[in-house]
């Protein structure tokens, strides 16, 4: 039996050391400011108070899923690796990274047909997805 790799969206209100501490993968959400591209990296680029701060000072956000494509190429390391995976998106009720995520598991299940990949849709967000965690 194959070791597997718990693994979730970075949007699961949990920090990026807690995470790692119980070595649980992460995959970076996308967002928009002003036209600028980022990723949801733990406040890494962006902190939450500057967020906050341009968002209450008229900033135009979007929000954005995690695609097939960043899927695939954050997933196949691990595959390569030998080992399984099981990925917890946020809810699919609120974003499309469920589905993503699932045709990225049916893209990786043919490059990687002795590896298993499990895509769960938590159903929730935020807080709910780490509490899930």
């Amino acid at each position: 039996m194959a070791d597997y790799v718990l693994s979730c969206c970075s949007v699961c209100d949990l920090s990026r050391s807690w995470l790692e501490e119980r070595d649980i993968h992460y995959i970076y959400f996308n967002y928009e400011i002003n036209g600028a591209q980022c990723k949801d990296d733990f406040g890494q680029t962006l902190s939450p108070a500057d967020l906050y701060g341009r968002m209450l000072a008229g900033a135009d956000v979007k929000t954005s899923q995690v695609s097939v494509g960043e899927h695939v190429d954050d997933w196949r390391p691990i595959l390569e690796s030998g080992k399984d995976l099981l990925h917890v998106c946020m809810g699919s009720g609120i974003t499309g990274t469920y589905a993503s995520a699932c045709m990225a598991r049916d893209a990786v299940s043919r490059e990687f047909p002795d590896r298993q990949v499990i895509v769960i849709d938590s159903t929730t967000a935020s807080s709910g997805l780490g509490l899930l965690m």
